[in-house]
């Protein structure tokens, strides 16, 4: 078992942690599979814990190594449930994203596969909108396996893709961040498109729409 995270609650006596569970005996080609626990605690004493595996049913995924779930974002919901966007690896060396969402008790409520193209597609932040709905960003590799787009995506609260948007850049672009003010989202990323002459990242904000189209 390892440790990947840990994140506070906004009740300040629970926290979620999430990690990999190793079969035992551990053999190559085991599949690691991704666990949140669920603490609460009072003073020094431990009140209660639960724990859920996390991996999606339908992706079928077979990767060995640690760095297959690499990075893991959670928010919890104004209606306290709690959602998760992270990416597995699978044997060809692709990284897939999803999103699931589960309950108090961390029963499994919905997941979502995202895959833009048939490249690497990697969640990096996920925000509520102001209509319950949910804002999720970060990369993928629709151009090429070697140049990352940026790519926003807003999901229904039962779980439902409704619209996608790629960000064509000349260069590696990645968002990094997403969030919503008034009737306009705000994207913050990285990207090394501007011409810094070191081939360094610069860093950029970008508007749009509640669509997701450029302002």
């Amino acid at each position: 078992m390892s440790l990947l995270y840990i994140y506070k609650h906004e009740d300040p006596k629970t926290f979620h942690m999430f990690g990999l569970l190793y079969p035992s005996p551990y053999k190559l080609g085991n599949d690691p599979r991704l666990f949140v626990t669920k603490v609460q605690y009072s003073g020094t004493n431990l009140v209660s814990h639960k724990t859920t595996i996390l991996d999606p049913q339908n992706i079928g995924l077979n990767y060995p190594y640690y760095k297959k779930h690499a990075l893991i974002r959670q928010l919890v919901t104004s209606d306290n449930k709690l959602i998760i966007s992270t990416f597995q690896r699978d044997l060809s060396g692709t990284n897939k994203g999803f999103v699931v969402k589960v309950d108090e008790n961390l029963n499994k409520l919905w997941e979502l596969n995202l895959q833009f193209g048939s490249g690497n597609t990697i969640p990096k932040s996920i925000a509520e909108c102001a209509d319950g709905n949910y804002l999720v960003c970060g990369l993928c590799n629709i151009i090429a396996k070697n140049i990352e787009q940026p790519f926003a995506c807003k999901i229904s609260k039962d779980g439902s893709l409704l619209w996608k948007k790629l960000y064509n850049m000349t260069k590696n672009g990645s968002f990094s961040s997403g969030y919503q003010t008034d009737n306009n989202y705000f994207f913050g990323g990285t990207t090394n498109s501007f011409g810094s002459g070191l081939n360094l990242d610069d860093i950029f904000l970008m508007k749009t729409d509640i669509e997701g189209n450029l302002k």
